[in-house]
Formats: structure tokens, sequence, C-alpha cells
């Protein structure tokens, strides 16, 4: 079934409370294409296809207008599946939680997730 096709269990229903301003999910995933973003060798479970459009359509008819991304564990130390989510989305929306390997990661490379937006390490 391709996206195009794929039926939307929620069509139809309205949530069921008004999210307050600047409401926040403080913590999600995205998930890309597995042959551009591969898994890690740590997979405790089979992600789903879950791209950044797909969870805003759900989090803008909930409400929510600020984002958390959190590193999903199935990716490893590979953040970049969520780095190019985040790109997608103004800086003043969202930040982002990592995982990294402290012993290969450069001061420069903390430098450039800084200014990305990572303000957390798992």
């Amino acid at each position: 079934m391709n996206e195009m096709t794929k039926h939307d269990p929620d069509a139809g229903f309205e949530p069921a409370f008004v999210a307050p301003p600047n409401a926040c999910d403080a913590h999600f995933h995205v998930f890309g294409p597995a042959e551009r973003y591969p898994y890690g060798t740590d997979i405790r479970y089979k992600p789903p296809y879950e791209p950044l459009d797909a969870y805003l359509k759900l989090a803008r008819r909930i409400g929510f207008e600020r984002f958390v991304f959190v590193q999903p564990s199935a990716y490893g130390f590979d953040n970049s599946c969520m780095f190019d989510a985040m790109r997608e989305l103004d800086p003043a929306v969202r930040c982002a939680i990592i995982d990294l390997d402290e012993t290969n990661t450069s001061d420069t490379e903390l430098a450039d997730m800084n200014a990305l937006g990572v303000r957390g390490i798992r």
C-alpha cells in the first residue's frame, strides 16, 4: 500500500481537547526510509516508517506548536535522520536530544550540533 492510498484511522475525528498555547511534544521520534537511514546493530524493535510529515500531521491536529526530537535507539549513534528532519522545521520551535559516542565526537561536532538545536544527550 503506498502513502497516497493509506487509510487515515483518524479521518473524521476531532481531538477531545484543545492543547494550550505553545504546547510542546517533549519526546518523539522520526524514522526515514531504511535504505537511506540504516538501522544500528543493537535493534530492539522493528521501527515503523514514520517520516516528519506524517508525525506533523498528527501533532498539529492535536495542537502541538513546539517539538523535542529524541534520537531513537534503532539508529544508534547515527543522528542523521533526526538532523535532516530538524532542518525542515523552524529552529525557534524545535530542539533535540541525541545519542553519541563521547569517545569519538570532537568539540567542533558538538558546536555544530549545538547550532542545529541539540540541547541534550541520552
